[in-house]
């Protein structure tokens, strides 16, 4: 059974089990393996029912079933509880970009999922911050420290932890930035980021991607031993990543002339000095 098949299959069961109760349905649509158009053995058919209201999904199939011998995962949504700007990534992802939707009266699942897209400023704001961040952990733009650069002062070592003899410490600093640098790769790409489960698969997949993206984020990862030249290894690899996503950035009219100025007012606050 290929994917169209798959679907076909998947709808006619649905529409079968839900019977009368389709009164009550104002959407319907496919999400992850389906919705993303990836589909395999492993996959569960998960699917979204959606309502005007929560009462109207009373006694109505949801949570996990095994239908004709085929696991399915049914979730619920109703219309006059969602909000999705305020939602974690994860959900915006999952709406924004692998829903696909086969059924909508009133179009309104398709005003959700296009609202739980990134708007330009928000695609902003999070490249500013990651970035921001990646400095904090000595991962700059062609690893410059202790310069001034687009209004920040690039001070913090990538090899703090070095030096206090800790390298152990020094290895889960740039564990962080590996994380910090795909994030960033998401926004550059205009995405919020999947769930944990998904992102690290998905990400090697965007459509801009540093150059031999996938090897050095490899060897970025990987830790040999617990050595400093070890350490500035793993580091070369993130610089390498790091001022790929920068330029891009710029070309993109994602980073300020400004960096300070921007970011500041944003993100800091009096009550929290920890700067991380």
């Amino acid at each position: 059974m290929n994917l169209e098949e798959l679907k076909q299959y998947a709808m006619n069961q649905i529409l079968s089990i839900l019977g009368s109760n389709m009164n009550n349905v104002s959407a319907l649509a496919f999400q992850g393996g389906i919705g993303r158009d990836k589909f395999d053995s492993l996959s569960d058919i998960d699917l979204l029912i959606a309502f005007e209201k929560i009462e109207d999904s009373k006694g109505i199939i949801k949570g996990e079933h095994e239908i004709d011998g085929k696991k399915w995962s049914i979730f619920h949504l109703s219309f006059d509880k969602v909000s999705p700007k305020q939602w974690r990534d994860k959900l915006r992802y999952v709406y924004g970009y692998e829903t696909h939707i086969f059924y909508d009266r009133k179009g309104k699942l398709r005003k959700i999922c296009r609202d739980s897209l990134l708007s330009e400023e928000e695609r902003k704001e999070r490249t500013v911050y990651k970035i921001k961040k990646l400095g904090n952990r000595g991962i700059t733009y062609r690893g410059i420290v202790n310069e001034d650069w687009r209004g920040i002062r690039w001070g913090d070592q990538y090899d703090l932890w070095v030096f206090r003899g800790d390298n152990f410490a020094a290895h889960m600093r740039l564990n962080q930035a590996v994380e910090l640098l795909i994030d960033l790769i998401y926004s550059i790409n205009n995405l919020p980021v999947p769930s944990p489960k998904w992102k690290h698969h998905l990400v090697t997949e965007l459509s801009w991607i540093p150059e031999d993206f996938r090897r050095v984020l490899y060897e970025a990862s990987t830790v040999i031993d617990m050595t400093p030249s070890d350490v500035e290894r793993r580091y070369h690899c993130l610089i390498s990543i790091v001022t790929q996503c920068i330029e891009k950035s710029i070309q993109l009219d994602l980073l300020p002339e400004d960096i300070g100025r921007y970011y500041f007012p944003k993100f800091s606050t009096h009550s929290d000095n920890t700067e991380d």
